[in-house]
């Protein structure tokens, strides 16, 4: 019974870890479904650009997405074959356990059976009581022949409990390893594909090397746009605050109405949807490098997302539209406060609100721009005032 106990303290044991890593299996896979989700957004984007003539910016932005989208799937891949690995010998264990116990519980079971042959007949029972010393030995080997035939059936139950558990472990593996050749068939899978992007990436720096000049030129005017752009949105933002009582422009001054707007656009740092349904930060916030040109960076206060063509544009978040002006170089663009922030969706090229109007989160504003090259881009913008922040870091992680 003492081997009994220990099994059954064991297995809880075992369960316990099964129980956390048949969690760690669920979020892996979750992770993995979100990543294929996101390497087929990156295809389609990346499908639109190579229907293209020539190469862009935009193509290599895509390559490099998709890049980055294999490259996480194949390090997730990779956990969820050590995770499998681990499992795969944890279970091993639990079935060596299993069938050691079932052995020791055989025996003891076998044993079990030859003593009761000794005192199988009702004869021989009888002896075996009436040969008492006294009353209190007849009762105790009475109450010994009743747990004897207890302990007997108990036995026997254990026995076939056993079994069932060591079939269903034997199962589990069996499963498992399956699990584990899947996952290494596509972890050879998309190595391949990332070998081949890469394959690709290379030859379109080359092309894009070629073209330096043109690439110099569409870069500062680009960097011209972009500083327009930005400079009358803080310009915007200015007149807001001006308009709320501060006269210096610097800081919102927040009626009761405002102040609850703004907390609640705080609390919603890192979860707000994004301003795309489909697409990928192709410009980060702040200083970069630039993907083709050496020793050459460009700084961009807000993000530049690249999507798919036709894509519909949304407000992140609720407010009130405060701007709807138009940029060159970047078409129309929309400026909406939240309290003392502000949001802001340029390169549209059409635009469904105007000035004063409220609209709720996930409303739609427009419809993002395409340009020569097919690249479908927004440029979107977060203030606190007049101080620019990383909208990467409000957006909900993809």
């Amino acid at each position: 019974m003492t081997k009994c106990l220990g099994t059954i303290l064991s297995l809880l044991l075992f369960l316990q870890a099964s129980c956390l890593l048949a969690q760690s299996k669920q979020e892996l896979e979750r992770r993995r479904l979100e990543q294929l989700k996101r390497i087929e957004e990156a295809n389609r984007i990346l499908r639109e650009t190579s229907q293209e003539k020539g190469i862009s910016l935009g193509r290599l932005n895509a390559i490099n997405a998709a890049i980055r989208n294999r490259e996480e799937l194949i390090r997730n891949t990779r956990k969820e074959i050590q995770y499998l690995n681990r499992n795969i010998s944890e279970t091993e264990m639990i079935i060596s356990a299993l069938e050691r116990d079932l052995a020791d519980m055989k025996k003891e079971y076998a044993h079990l059976i030859y003593q009761a042959s000794k005192i199988h007949s009702s004869y021989n029972k009888l002896t075996f009581l009436f040969s008492s010393d006294s009353f209190n030995q007849f009762f105790r080997r009475l109450n010994y022949l009743r747990q004897y035939s207890n302990i007997r059936a108990i036995q026997f139950e254990e026995i076939a409990k056993t079994k069932q558990m060591l079939e269903a472990e034997n199962r589990r593996v069996t499963q498992q390893r399956k699990e584990k050749e899947q996952a290494l068939r596509l972890l050879e899978q998309e190595t391949e594909k990332l070998n081949k992007l890469r394959e690709e990436k290379d030859k379109a720096i080359e092309a894009l090397n070629k073209r330096e000049r043109e690439l110099r030129a569409k870069l500062q005017e680009e960097q011209r746009a972009l500083a327009q752009l930005e400079e009358m949105i803080v310009a915007a933002v200015k007149e807001e605050i001006k308009k709320s009582g501060d006269s210096e422009g610097k800081k919102m001054v927040l009626t009761p109405e405002g102040a609850a707007v703004a907390k609640s656009f705080e609390a919603n740092r890192g979860k707000l949807p994004w301003p795309v349904k489909v697409g990928f930060v192709a410009q980060p916030f702040g200083i970069s490098e630039h993907p083709v040109l050496e020793k050459i960076y460009v700084n961009n206060y807000g993000v530049k997302i690249q999507t798919q063509r036709g894509e519909s544009v949304y407000a992140v978040f609720g407010g009130k539209v405060e701007k709807v002006f138009t940029v060159p170089g970047h078409g129309y663009a929309v400026m909406i406060s939240h309290g003392n922030y502000f949001t802001s969706y340029s390169n549209l090229s059409q635009v469904l609100v105007k000035d004063g109007q409220e609209v709720q989160t996930g409303q739609k504003l427009g419809t993002a721009l395409t340009d020569h090259d097919g690249v479908t881009t927004i440029q979107f913008y977060v203030y606190k005032n007049q101080t620019p922040l990383n909208p990467e870091e409000w957006l909900a992680k993809k």
